[in-house]
């Protein structure tokens, strides 16, 4: 399944991978214990958003996705894709991929150590 992949917790942009459509996969890339699916507006479309559960609980979280003000939206690595219409985890198209990546955008923390976030909307 061809996704888009956020590792914010190596502060590297993200990229375009192929990845088996497995919770053991999401969980490796993610580096997390309890995955979470939601649905976020990036641009002008929704996709579905594979992230850590538990991510802001963590006292040193890393914040990956921000909406338009720059308010936190989600934390730690992310795997961008979509579903069809049964709910089934598909590839991104390369127009998906293309929107995705305009939305890069670039998030300082408190430490101002400087990081790639999504920008995205409900």
């Amino acid at each position: 399944m061809k996704v888009v992949y956020l590792n914010v917790e190596k502060q590297k942009l993200p990229t375009v991978i192929d990845i088996e459509d497995e919770l053991n996969v999401f969980y490796e890339l993610i580096g997390c214990r309890c995955i979470d699916i939601v649905q976020r507006k990036i641009g002008h479309k929704y996709f579905d958003v594979i992230c850590d559960d538990e991510g802001a609980l963590k006292e040193d979280c890393i914040v990956s996705a921000v909406d338009t003000q720059f308010r936190q939206m989600l934390v730690g690595n992310l795997i961008i894709s979509k579903s069809d219409d049964e709910g089934n985890l598909i590839d991104l198209s390369d127009k998906d991929i293309k929107q995705i990546l305009r939305h890069t955008k670039t998030y300082f923390t408190l430490s101002n150590k400087v990081y790639p976030a999504l920008q995205m909307s409900y």
